[in-house]
């Protein structure tokens, strides 16, 4: 089904740019075939849900122009599918999970304007990885 701003299939969620207010539910991980999340551009706070470490279908996660917070969950390092990671301009903290290397498939990854601080784990093997994207980067 298709509607102003909305698209939403079983596999593909885009609800962006729709002024959401409160955190991203946690059954989002329970939709095993989800592909595509996207919620950028939206009202949304709080952490992202350890529970979104379960869609091992995911390829792209947009959460951009949020105002997400805390860390990057350790389980979405079990998002084996993953391709594309859009993080940017929110208020993330802390360290990047070592458990990012595990994501084989990542092609790209964007954390610009959030306030990562430390270092970048050992990403040599992440052999598809085409752009990694950090600025506003307090070390």
């Amino acid at each position: 089904m298709q509607d102003e701003g909305f698209i939403l299939h079983k596999w593909r969620w885009n609800i962006s740019d729709n002024n959401l207010i409160g955190s991203i539910p946690k059954e989002f991980g329970s939709m095993r075939a989800l592909r595509n999340l996207s919620l950028s551009e939206n009202l949304l706070s709080g952490p992202i849900p350890e529970e979104l470490g379960n869609l091992a279908s995911l390829v792209e996660l947009s959460l951009y122009s949020n105002n997400l917070n805390g860390t990057l969950p350790q389980e979405i390092g079990n998002s084996a599918a993953l391709r594309n990671m859009y993080l940017s301009s929110n208020q993330f903290a802390g360290e990047i999970p070592p458990t990012l290397v595990k994501l084989q498939n990542l092609k790209e990854l964007v954390l610009r304007n959030n306030n990562i601080t430390a270092k970048i784990p050992d990403i040599s093997e992440l052999t598809k990885l085409e752009a990694l994207i950090f600025t506003k980067w307090i070390c």
